[in-house]
């Protein structure tokens, strides 16, 4: 039986090993014999020194002039692997890509053997696999797999695409077994998937471990051997660091290229003439070979252009002949001006501003110049501040979303996902972190959700929750409570965080602000206020509602949220008055958008479209955040804990699992791409990489947008764009797997879930909650 070993992490430290004593070569010899004594006496003639020929200049390297965007070595978990077909190895990181990240599909925890084996279990009757194809890769003679099972009389049946092929029996041991595909086995370009149906008797929940999957495009070959991807080379005589082939293989990796992006790298093999070459696949287009070249058995650099490709998500294939290194494998592009940074001092100070309901495409950042909404405060700190134009929600409703922005945890780690949720006492808040760090807290908050009840208060000097304590929870008050806080706590060092909740239903009109968003000869059916149960009723139903309703509702929100604007800038001003201003770190988010109908609906907690996932996220600190920047980069909410802490001059939370945004923020060399994940209760998700974004759930992925040439949300490209989807997908499963986005970038799996407890909602809470629009799908 053939079986396959891989080889783990001694391989690269003997192969360091090598390299290292490779580079002793340069030291003289002390044997006697050939050394000179330069006292010693000549024969008294003159003795000509040898000519020597001319050293060359080095050649100037284009890194001098580049800088990088994308150390792809440092990614090298996210490439495919082909070599006679495609490879999946299933223990290891890279598996999660064909796994959907083991999400609620049938797959478990990955496991190792005594051995070093890794493997995944098999928890259900029937698991999937994901993969995409271009034409020249696309033609599958065989699947092949290494297995074993602890059930009696197991066999494992094979679909390709749902269709039954064959099945093999499986044993107790490993084994390498083979399920032949027909003669036809050419796949279409596109989207696919190999599915295992394992039926035996078993004792437990495990009906069998697969250590790989090998779909071969030929019979009866050897599988491809296994070995860390990425180790230093001693090919070409010095150490490198490079991406290993110690056969013919293709390393395939899934990018949106940015503009005048050029691949640099260095390149040797073992024998000379080994061929490399790179092909660059776009949607739409043809396999293009963009280079290709000999390797010698010494290192020599070459750089790619792939302006041609700036734009577009492209999968790009790495391809050699023989065993070779791709060493120093980066993706540059021209050196951008860095921001002034005009001062390294920490803030005394942080306010938060957390705007209730509001989409992130009111405010003109967001929404372009022909944004219908009036927000002049908002606009008027943009100048002096950092705006993230792809900011992301990491949940669609209020509790979890908050719940992130003040612990620095995904919601499916603080787990306060579900209506009843409380947050685990455990959890660290922003809060709690402060006051234990001297500053004087104040939480001003007007939404139920955000209270004791679910576990908010903790933390607080000042804590006020405006809903459960039967206050008036409009603007105009919140502020006012927030601004004597300001005048309290003016001398200390303190922590204010607001949330308003003026744009959230009720829309009520507001005589200074909603007459400009509305027709006041309108007499339709809806008044000066709509409520939740009201909007609720009238979601999606459009037999009831004409374009004037639509247009007076919208009228109802703009005013709404100009409203809110006028007392933001209250507390500004407050801010500046009290002197307070250059000291303070002021941020300002939402917690989640609303639907006006953009998609058939009103409201928001039901979808993950970008009018309710994408944040306002704004980010001022005189000096030292550069104001007027606008970044496109995609973040998430899960960033602004760690980015508080680090702009406040303090140590890091070891338990934050989002990326502080100062070092993009001040421009400096950051690993990309950045994306952000977004949570919808237990199986529905969003990711956003580059301009794309795709929506979907445990079972199937839905939706995919190119958000910067259709905003809307209206051209679904998930059966078009193959190589955009798999880019997409590539990024959301490693998020899966690994929900801290620091140990994603460190290749660990390790971190935490927390249990929320569940609490009983009293009559008069789930009364006001109701009141906000709460419960109505239910």
């Amino acid at each position: 039986m053939l079986e396959l070993r891989k080889v783990g992490r001694n391989s690269v430290v003997l192969a360091t090993m090598l390299a290292l004593a490779g580079c002793d070569e340069s030291k003289p010899s002390t044997d006697g014999a050939d050394t000179k004594d330069p006292g010693a006496a000549t024969s008294g003639t003159d003795v000509k020194p040898e000519a020597k020929e001319p050293v060359a200049a080095p050649q100037k390297s284009r890194r001098e002039d580049l800088e990088t965007w994308r150390p792809l070595l440092d990614e090298v978990t996210r490439a495919e692997l082909r070599s006679t077909g495609l490879h999946m190895n299933l223990g290891e990181i890279e598996g999660n890509k064909f796994t959907r990240g083991a999400w609620l599909n049938g797959w478990g925890s990955p496991k190792k053997t005594d051995d070093g084996t890794s493997y995944l279990e098999v928890y259900s009757g029937s698991v999937r696999l994901d993969f995409t194809t271009i034409d020249e890769d696309a033609d599958i003679k065989e699947i092949v797999f290494r297995a074993r099972t602890s059930c009696k009389n197991t066999k494992v049946a094979g679909l390709v695409d749902g269709k039954s092929v064959s099945s093999v029996e499986v044993g107790s041991d490993w084994g390498v077994h083979r399920i032949a595909l027909e003669e036809s086995g050419q796949l279409s370009a596109g989207v696919h998937s190999i599915a295992f149906n394992a039926r035996g008797k078993c004792s437990g929940k495990v009906r069998a471990e697969i250590d790989w999957v090998w779909l071969a495009t030929e019979r009866k070959q050897d599988p491809p051997k296994l070995y860390e991807r990425q180790q230093p080379s001693k090919l070409g005589g010095s150490p490198r660091r490079a991406l290993i082939s110690e056969e013919a293989r293709t390393y395939s990796f899934y990018m949106q290229v940015p503009s005048k992006g050029e691949l640099v790298f260095d390149h040797a093999a073992k024998a000379a003439g080994t061929k490399l070459e790179i092909f660059v696949t776009t949607d739409g287009g043809k396999r293009e070979s963009v280079w290709s070249g000999e390797a010698g058995t010494e290192w020599k650099e070459a750089a790619v252009s792939l302006s041609k490709f700036a734009g577009k998500a492209a999968r790009v294939d790495f391809t050699s002949s023989g065993e070779a290194a791709w060493g120093e494998l980066d993706l540059l592009v021209e050196p951008a001006p860095k921001p002034k940074v005009e001062r390294t001092a920490s803030a005394k100070n942080v306010v938060v501003i957390l705007i209730d309901t509001v989409r992130a495409d009111v405010f003109e950042p967001f929404g372009g110049e022909g944004s219908k909404v009036k927000t002049p405060a908002f606009d008027a700190m943009t100048k002096e501040a950092t705006v993230f134009s792809s900011a992301y929600d990491n949940e669609n409703w209020t509790k979890p979303s908050v719940a992130t922005v003040l612990s620095g945890l995904y919601p499916v780690t603080h787990n306060a996902k579900e209506q009843n949720s409380v947050l685990d006492a455990d959890i660290e808040l922003m809060s709690e972190r402060l006051k234990k760090e001297g500053f004087k807290t104040g939480g001003f908050i007007a939404n139920g959700y955000v209270s004791d009840k679910f576990g908010f208060q903790q933390g607080w000097d000042s804590f006020t929750n405006y809903i459960r304590e039967g206050k008036n929870s409009r603007a105009e008050n919140v502020y006012n409570d927030a601004i004597k806080f300001l005048e309290k706590n003016k001398d200390e060092r303190f922590f204010l965080y607001v949330q308003t909740i003026d744009p959230h239903v009720p829309y009520r009109f507001h005589d200074e602000t909603t007459p400009q968003y509305v027709d006041e000869k309108y007499k339709g059916t809806i008044g000066k206020m709509l409520s939740g149960k009201t909007q609720a009723d009238l979601s999606g139903n459009h037999e009831k509602l004409t374009d004037k309703d639509y247009d007076w509702i919208r009228g109802l929100y703009y005013g709404e949220v100009t409203y809110h604007d006028l007392h933001m800038k209250r507390l500004m001003d407050k801010l500046a008055e009290l002197g307070l201003k250059e000291d303070t770190l002021i941020v300002i988010t939402n917690d989640h958008g609303e639907e006006l109908d953009d998609h058939g609906k009103m409201g928001h907690g039901h979808s993950l479209y970008d009018e309710v996932v994408r944040a306002p996220l704004l980010i001022q600190f005189p000096g030292r955040v550069p104001g007027g920047q606008v970044m496109s980069e995609p973040v998430e909410s899960v960033d602004i804990a760690p980015t508080m802490l680090e702009l406040l001059g303090l140590n890091p939370s070891s338990e934050h699992e989002g990326m502080s945004l100062v070092p993009l923020m001040e421009g400096r060399v950051v690993q990309r791409p950045h994306y952000s994940v977004t949570e919808f209760l237990k199986a529905g998700r969003s990711v956003k990489v580059g301009d794309y974004k795709m929506i979907g759930s445990s079972s199937k992925w839905r939706h995919l947008f190119n958000t910067k040439l259709d905003p809307g949300e209206q051209n679904n490209l998930i059966d078009k764009s193959f190589i955009a989807r798999r880019m997409c997908e590539l990024h959301l499963t490693e998020a899966l797997a690994n929900p801290n986005k620091r140990f994603r970038q460190l290749k660990t799996r390790t971190g935490r879930t927390f249990k929320s407890k569940d609490v009983e909602m009293d009559p008069e809470l789930r009364k006001q909650l109701e009141a906000l629009g709460y419960f109505h799908d239910e």
